[in-house]
């Protein structure tokens, strides 16, 4: 049972319960009131016998005792023999009983069904807030993985010879990952806030250039860069998207041979992002960084598709403008 119906259920339990016990209270008080308002249309109803005024209906009020099955004997006051409509009483109660129940029902209801929506959004945004910190986790972990594997490659290059584009490259990874970890720490304080659900309009080029040209100082320039983008605008988390751009831009420029190729279209009401390059001798480290990227289209509703055709690598993402 999920965690959200375990508390609507013990809810509505401890509702029944206390509702119960009020009222067998209530009715044990209806009870009485009713029989009181009774006994006072039996003192009306002798008044109106004695001046020759006829009772109502359910009483009888007679100076001999009758036998009528529909009746039954109540009381005997001022010499005269009372008798009330059978069922007189319950029928009363019953009405009352099922006008309270029928409010009673359609009250709990509606605040059964406002506590499910309320915990409901809060477990959702909860879990989203801890999956989501699990994933900032981990995508600090293939960062810093990334990181020092080139690190890695660029001071065996230094070993040998003074090369100036292993120094760019190093300074231009280290100054990535420097903005990697300032968007992580804003990512982190916009959750304490609340505000890592909340969507925008943004435009898909300028995010689309801006991460090509980084990557491209990280880990230089493929040989045919292809770039067919437009201005076009989508509503969506811009962290999420942000961060899933950076991922696919980065596994096609890091893992290309020579070609990348990055277009953007719209089709009917879904914006369609493509990125394509040739498959270098390295094609083995997309694991952990596609895992984290398809993770955070599908919380946007989106759709990442991979399609690999003899030395083509391509990413499809679909989002709803």
């Amino acid at each position: 049972m999920r965690f959200e119906h375990k508390i609507l259920l013990s809810f509505a339990v401890l509702t029944f319960i206390e509702l119960s016990t009020i009222n067998i209270y209530t009715i044990s008080l209806l009870k009485k009131e009713v029989e009181y308002n009774l006994f006072k249309e039996i003192e009306t109803s002798i008044l109106l016998k004695e001046n020759g005024f006829s009772t109502p209906d359910h009483i009888i009020v007679s100076s001999e005792p009758i036998n009528n099955p529909n009746y039954i004997f109540k009381a005997y006051l001022d010499d005269n023999f009372i008798y009330v409509k059978k069922g007189y009483l319950w029928d009363k109660l019953k009405k009352i009983i099922l006008s309270l129940l029928a409010w009673e029902f359609i009250t709990v209801t509606s605040i059964l069904l406002l506590a499910y929506v309320v915990v409901k959004r809060f477990y959702l945004r909860e879990k989203s807030r801890e999956e989501f910190l699990n994933l900032l986790l981990l995508s600090i972990t293939h960062k810093l993985g990334n990181f020092l594997a080139v690190q890695q490659i660029n001071l065996e290059i230094l070993k040998d010879c003074e090369n100036k584009r292993a120094v760019e490259r190093l300074t231009a990874q280290t100054n990535r990952m420097k903005k990697d970890f300032e968007r992580i720490m804003f990512f982190m304080e916009r959750i304490k806030k609340g505000e890592d659900s909340k969507k925008s309009k943004v435009n898909v080029k300028p995010v689309i250039l801006e991460n090509v040209k980084e990557w491209v100082e990280v880990y230089g320039k493929p040989d045919r860069l292809i770039l067919s983008v437009k201005d076009t605008y989508i509503n969506v988390n811009p962290d999420y998207f942000e961060n899933i751009v950076s991922i696919v831009v980065e596994n096609a420029i890091k893992y290309a041979r020579g070609l990348v190729h990055v277009k953007s279209f719209t089709r009917r009401r879904m914006i369609c992002i493509i990125v394509r390059n040739d498959i270098g001798e390295v094609s083995e480290g997309r694991g952990v960084g596609t895992q984290i990227a398809k993770y955070m289209v599908e919380r946007m509703k989106g759709v990442m598709r991979i399609r690999i055709r003899r030395d083509t690598y391509t990413t499809i993402l679909q989002f709803r403008r």
